[in-house]
């Protein structure tokens, strides 16, 4: 073999050793990412929905509908998430009012979102307040309290 040869193979198995080695110390699993401590667990939370009338007329009932949200903690919420109020439509629900959140809330803190509607006079129309995690809730500890619904009037 010339000399040409001799060098060009040295060189490829000096990078399979290398290659192979460092493998071998990676362990063949992959990294993962650091964790955020700042995207720690949180519980943001439907605390209150409230509704009451504003104006009538002999057909039509014109409501304002009141939404709280707290951060029942341990840390601060992290985002994006938004407040989805709502009531029920012909074909699927009526978003009256869609409100983002803003990036984090303390735990403890609240934030209140406000939306205006109108129906019959006559039905009872349930209002829907509803937390949407525009990730995976990444955090969120407890979903189950990420809903609340008010029937207005209350027969």
């Amino acid at each position: 073999m010339s000399r040409e040869k001799w060098t060009r193979a040295s060189v490829l198995g000096a990078t399979w050793i290398a290659v192979i080695a460092w493998t071998a110390a990676a362990g063949g699993a992959p990294r993962q990412p650091r964790r955020d401590p700042s995207r720690g667990p949180f519980d943001l939370a439907v605390q209150e929905v409230e509704v009451r009338q504003v104006a009538s007329t002999p057909m039509f009932r014109e409501v304002e509908i009141r939404c709280v949200v707290t951060n029942r903690g341990p840390r601060a919420s992290s985002g994006p998430a938004s407040i989805v109020i709502s009531r029920p439509g012909d074909d699927k629900p009526k978003v009256l009012k869609r409100v983002v959140v803003p990036e984090t809330l303390a735990p403890g803190e609240q934030f209140e979102a406000k939306a205006e509607g109108a129906s019959w006079f006559a039905t009872p129309v349930p209002y829907r307040c509803e937390i949407q995690f525009g990730t995976q809730a990444g955090g969120d500890v407890d979903p189950s309290d990420d809903f609340g619904e008010f029937t207005y009037p209350k027969l």
